[in-house]
């Protein structure tokens, strides 16, 4: 089952998976996402915890011993497990099937790992997990649903924007999650009252947004010119190569072409 990370709280208030997949691009969703499971685990009894990067030298022995050790006496287990950058290979994709095929009530297995493509999402390892548990994609926003993100934040800290507040906050930390969750939590410190406008925010804060190479790419395609000139002058200020940027452009327009 897919859901976002906006609904884990619903779904963990209705009980525990069997397992939970986070992937992503976005550390700060994916770090909340794991906390809040584990401490619906540790609430639930699995007390153990035990963590496995999935590389070359992994032992798969010693996972598949966490799973089998059943008894009056162990403990309830939570099993992390990181999958690397680059993917699984057939190898490592056979190896968390087979422990995928032991698990029970007393295992709990986090998975998280970089963002997944759709054929990365129709591998059997993926699809054997999905459907005894949870899969939660924690990808950063984008600039059509920054705003909307901001606002479902903000009401969860008791914050209410105006609408000019939401669009600044979000040109202001595009890119950041991570700077706009700190910010965030600034203003309910410095407003207790929750009432933001754009006055307050350019008294409390400062700019945090960040861009790629590719954000300029779509921003140029989809024609707009004055988001385009933003997003340059903010990769020149952060000290990024001309030759990159244009090296991107030339492989979007070649492919175009």
């Amino acid at each position: 089952m897919r859901i976002y990370p906006e609904q884990l709280t619903q779904q963990l208030n209705k009980g525990l998976r069997q397992a939970y997949l986070l992937f992503g691009n976005e550390p700060l969703l994916k770090q909340e996402c794991s906390t809040q499971i584990k401490q619906a685990g540790q609430q639930a009894g699995f007390d153990e915890r035990h963590t496995f990067t999935i590389d070359a030298q992994l032992d798969w022995n010693q996972i598949l011993d966490c799973t089998q050790a059943m008894s009056l006496f162990s403990a309830r287990q939570i099993i992390e497990l990181e999958v690397p950058e680059s993917g699984l290979n057939a190898t490592q994709a056979k190896s968390l099937q087979e422990v995928t095929a032991t698990l029970h009530s007393d295992i709990l297995l986090l998975i998280h790992g970089p963002r997944l493509n759709k054929k990365q999402e129709n591998a059997k390892w993926f699809k054997a997990i999905a459907e005894q548990g949870l899969y939660v994609p924690c990808n950063t926003p984008d600039a059509r649903h920054l705003p909307r993100f901001i606002q479902a934040r903000c009401q969860q800290l008791g914050l209410n924007p105006d609408h000019e507040s939401v669009l600044m906050l979000a040109q202001w930390h595009e890119g950041n999650l991570l700077a706009l969750a700190q910010s965030l939590q600034k203003l309910t410190l410095l407003y207790p009252d929750g009432a933001l406008t754009v006055l307050r925010l350019e008294e409390a804060l400062s700019r945090h947004n960040h861009y790629t190479p590719f954000q300029l790419v779509d921003a140029v395609l989809a024609g707009q010119s004055k988001r385009s000139q933003r997003v340059l002058r903010q990769l020149e200020g952060e000290g990024i190569e001309a030759v990159i940027l244009l090296r991107t452009l030339q492989r979007e327009l070649t492919q175009l072409y």
